[in-house]
């Protein structure tokens, strides 16, 4: 199947004090990781994205998890943060996302969603991770955020 509408995008799993941050998204009806679209057009790279993302919806600034140190070589070639996963969201029969997943850490600021973006959030901890009617991928990703977290600290 071709598909004529590919939407990039990305995901970000917010880490804090051993619970990973979802947020209730209104059209879809789930809990979801804040995230949006790249500004491909203006050079932005995805885990750029994130981090803008992120501030915008819900006030944190963040640092991905697994950001490699800056190197003497940036001039020629510099490493950039490796997604978690990335994976192809489809809407309807035509339209995909392909979604960059990454998890992150609160750096600093104070939580303050933007009501456009989202109607709620939650703190999940593990145990809400394994009770709470997630999908899978969602349920899935945070566990793994978590337990990335735990090993950068």
């Amino acid at each position: 199947m071709k598909f004529r509408d590919v939407s990039y995008v990305v995901g970000g799993y917010v880490v804090s004090q051993d619970a990973a941050l979802l947020l209730w998204h209104p059209d879809m009806e789930r809990w979801v990781p804040a995230g949006g679209r790249i500004h491909v057009t203006d050079g932005e790279y995805p885990h750029e994205a994130v981090v803008r993302e992120v501030r915008e919806e819900i006030g944190l600034h963040v640092q991905v998890i697994g950001t490699p140190p800056p190197n003497d070589t940036a001039d020629v070639a510099e490493a950039l943060p490796v997604p978690a996963g990335v994976q192809e969201i489809r809407i309807g029969p035509v339209s995909r996302y392909l979604d960059f997943v990454y998890f992150c850490q609160v750096v600093d600021g104070e939580l303050a969603l933007d009501y456009r973006e989202a109607r709620a959030y939650h703190w999940f901890t593990e145990s809400d991770l394994a009770r709470y009617p997630l999908l899978p991928h969602v349920r899935s990703f945070a566990t793994r955020a978590l337990v990335a977290a735990r090993q950068e600290a």
